[in-house]
């Protein structure tokens, strides 16, 4: 009686503990790609603040208030990090 007992334990066991492992390694996983996203989010240093603050440059806004000189000069910076 003893011995089944021991042997219904060891098979418990065995199938419990695979299945814990593997919900500890998930939740370790989802737990550092959060963690790297919130970083991510978080991480806005002072030049991509200020780059924030400028307006977009729209078509046409080349003029000045001379009629002899004109200019269209804009700085490209990936302000939503997607690397486009």
């Amino acid at each position: 009686m003893l011995k089944k007992k021991n042997e219904k334990a060891k098979i418990t066991l065995k199938l419990i503990l695979p299945v814990i492992a593997v919900a500890i390694i998930l939740a370790t996983i989802i737990g550092l790609i959060f963690n790297k996203l919130q970083i991510r989010k978080n991480d806005i240093d002072p030049e991509l603040a200020r780059a924030m603050e400028y307006d977009p440059v729209e078509q046409g806004q080349e003029t000045t208030q001379s009629e002899f000189v004109e200019f269209d000069a804009f700085f490209l910076r990936d302000l939503n990090g997607d690397n486009r």
